[in-house]
């Protein structure tokens, strides 16, 4: 009997079977292996309201291109978006310095001087 169950092991069509059955397993755990990594992060999903602003956007764009053509519609996008850019750069660093200097206590006239050891042995 263990013999005739070491022959059935030794058998061409089942090294070929579980061969196949290996290589098939391994592809599936390349593919969820894949899946897994192209999945996108927490940080990477887009909320609703981006995906409203790009819809709105976009229709905002097919909209306007019955009065512009493609290429002067694309420059004054990107120029109002440059200018967009800077406004909110420069608003963002004056509130910074707004709550900088608001924040921030008045500094005292009194200065203590640190203690050196040398003062204090004598």
């Amino acid at each position: 009997v263990i013999f005739a169950r070491s022959h059935l092991w030794a058998s061409p069509w089942h090294c070929r079977r579980a061969c196949s059955l290996l290589a098939m397993s391994s592809m599936a755990t390349r593919l969820k292996e894949y899946q897994r990594n192209m999945r996108p992060k927490k940080e990477d999903e887009l909320n609703s309201g981006q995906i409203w602003g790009f819809f709105i956007g976009l229709y905002a764009f097919v909209h306007l291109l019955q009065y512009f053509d493609f290429l002067t519609l694309s420059l004054l996008a990107f120029v109002a978006f440059f200018i967009f850019r800077q406004i909110q750069l420069n608003w963002k660093q004056l509130m910074a310095v707004f709550q900088g200097t608001q924040s921030q206590p008045p500094p005292s006239k009194e200065t203590k001087k640190p203690v050196r050891k040398k003062e204090r042995s004598q």
